[in-house]
């Protein structure tokens, strides 16, 4: 049960960051003629649009080994625990510009 509630919130995470990258990049284009990646917010949500797909490769690859399948979903583990620490990062700095 836990374990496909996991992928699923996962998958579901994906996607909302990638929109949210989307959006972003969208909403710049908009408002300020294109002049993207020019605040420290939005490298931090560059990268976090990037860093958002390494824990499903991660999870991926650690499901599908027959060796060092611990090894790897500790390293899945960092990578998503790092991209939350990221977002929520971002988030604090798209806060502070207000």
């Amino acid at each position: 049960m836990w374990y496909k509630t996991h992928i699923y919130f996962g998958a579901a995470g994906v996607t909302l960051v990638i929109a949210g990258v989307i959006l972003g990049y969208y909403m710049v284009d908009q408002a300020h003629g294109g002049q993207h990646l020019r605040l420290t917010h939005s490298y931090i949500g560059a990268l976090a649009g990037i860093i958002v797909l390494a824990p499903s490769m991660s999870g991926l690859i650690a499901r599908a080994a027959k060796k060092r399948r611990t090894v790897l979903r500790w390293r899945h583990l960092a990578i998503g625990l790092a991209g939350i620490v990221l977002m929520l990062a971002g988030a604090f700095s798209g806060w502070a510009l207000e």
